[in-house]
């Protein structure tokens, strides 16, 4: 994954826009919300699941 404004919040930070310490506590949430994606605890339904809802999926 990437961060897409990582940058941008790096600027903030050496503008004193915000402080080190914030952006660090939003990069440790960015970094839980990605963790929570790739262990499928948020993100879309999988297949299965939709088809346990009467949902089929393409071509199906």
């Amino acid at each position: 994954y990437k961060v897409l404004d990582e940058e941008l919040l790096m600027e903030a930070v050496e503008e004193g826009t915000i402080s080190r310490r914030l952006a660090e506590e939003a990069m440790s949430e960015v970094d839980r919300v990605l963790k929570d994606v790739e262990e499928g605890e948020i993100g879309p339904p999988k297949p299965e699941e939709m088809r346990l809802l009467g949902f089929e999926g393409e071509g199906g």
